[in-house]
């Protein structure tokens, strides 16, 4: 069993990121390797985002601050971005 920091997702996520291409890879070969399943990094990376807005919610979080326009899928959870005005 292994364990991948929030930063490799982000990392592997963002294409402004210069570690994107190399954190892609390197999470697709892990994944490849360590999941008999084969789950693509973006399945997990949802999964990532809703796990945290399950959260949220589940805990009575109104609002979450994030740079990240993915949570925006989820009407419940008013996403504000704390870089931009």
């Amino acid at each position: 069993m292994i364990a991948v920091d929030t930063n490799i997702l982000i990392y592997a996520h963002r294409k402004d990121n210069p570690f994107q291409e190399k954190a892609r890879n390197w999470l697709e070969k892990i994944i490849q390797t360590e999941d008999s399943c084969g789950i693509p990094y973006h399945c997990i990376i949802e999964f990532h985002d809703v796990r945290i807005a399950a959260l949220c919610l589940e805990n009575g979080v109104s609002v979450l601050y994030s740079a990240d326009r993915d949570f925006t899928r989820f009407p419940r959870l008013k996403v504000i971005n704390p870089l931009i005005e």
